[in-house]
């Protein structure tokens, strides 16, 4: 009777399993139709191993989906609203490759692995600094041709001179300029979780070629207020009414706007930070004359350190 016990107990383990699978799943779904980030494990049908499944949020308009494979790869898709209800649709019917019908529509990439760009970034990475990680950008391209870019004449660990460096910036990787800061030269990462400021010192600055006349860089107050990704502005803090959008690109009317945390108590690890953001005469006039509303920035852990995209920043503009 134990046997017979136990093989029951062992049966019903498996079927409650396959039930909270199958609502993890709708889950997925769920926040894909909408774009919020989520994240759920799930069993590879190609070696059996449990790989990860992540709604990562907004990306230039379009929904960034991640889905982890074998052999250290990824499927990376950027979905369009109508995609991403498609996607959806093929998670709640269910079946090994759900996303295998609408691959041939969709904005997909296979990425990682033993391929051409990881062995490149290993050649370029300082001999001197083997296991930190070069900082994954993307090109800004012609989307922001206005604006100022630096690019690295040379491959160096940042923070420079530090004895324990957060990550490499590789040879040829471009940044846009924001503005200078006591000294430093604050330049814009185009990264997967969004727009992300660093701070070069002199050293730093250094090794950077510029599209602009680099003496001509000062501070802020010269720079241009951009939108970097398509944001919605909510007329309140738990962002269940949306007010407006701004598209990306978007550059500020006037100066005067305000940018101030809206959930201090968030904690480290969540998706995203909420900020109450006041339009005042920079971007009302894009946003029915609204003066004051919130907007959600995605949240990353950044090579050991978690910081906000936020999609509101100062670039310079080209001479």
């Amino acid at each position: 009777m134990r046997t017979k016990g136990t093989l029951t107990f062992l049966m019903l383990m498996v079927f409650c399993s396959g039930l909270v699978q199958a609502q993890t799943t709708r889950n997925l779904a769920n926040h894909l139709v909408m774009c919020e980030p989520f994240t759920m494990s799930f069993e590879h049908p190609f070696d059996g191993e449990m790989k990860k499944r992540e709604v990562k949020g907004l990306r230039g308009g379009k929904c960034l989906y991640e889905e982890e494979m074998p052999n250290n790869t990824r499927l990376v898709c950027r979905f369009s609203e109508e995609l991403r209800k498609k996607a959806a649709n093929a998670y709640r019917q269910g079946g090994n490759r759900p996303l295998q019908e609408i691959m041939d529509e969709a904005d997909c990439d296979i990425e990682g692995g033993s391929n051409a760009s990881a062995t490149a970034e290993a050649e370029s990475a300082p001999a001197s600094r083997e296991g930190v990680d070069a900082l994954r950008t993307q090109s800004p391209g012609s989307k922001w041709e206005d604006f100022c870019v630096a690019t690295a004449d040379e491959s160096f660990a940042y923070p420079t001179g530090s004895d324990d460096p957060r990550f490499l910036v590789r040879e040829g990787q471009e940044f846009l300029v924001s503005s200078r800061s006591f000294g430093d030269l604050d330049v814009v990462a185009l990264l997967e979780v969004g727009p992300v400021v660093f701070s070069l010192d002199q050293d730093a600055e250094a090794k950077l070629s510029f599209s602009c006349d680099p003496s001509s860089i000062g501070n802020s107050f010269n720079s241009k207020l951009v939108i970097m990704e398509d944001t919605t502005v909510y007329s309140d803090k738990a962002l269940s009414e949306a007010a407006c959008q701004l598209s990306q690109g978007t550059v500020a009317k006037g100066r005067s706007f305000r940018l101030d945390p809206a959930n201090a108590s968030t904690g480290m690890k969540d998706p995203y930070e909420v900020y109450q953001f006041k339009l005042s005469g920079a971007f009302s006039g894009n946003c029915d004359g609204l003066n004051s509303g919130y907007i959600k920035a995605p949240r990353a852990e950044i090579y050991g350190i978690w910081q906000s995209a936020v999609p509101v920043v100062y670039l310079w503009p080209q001479d």
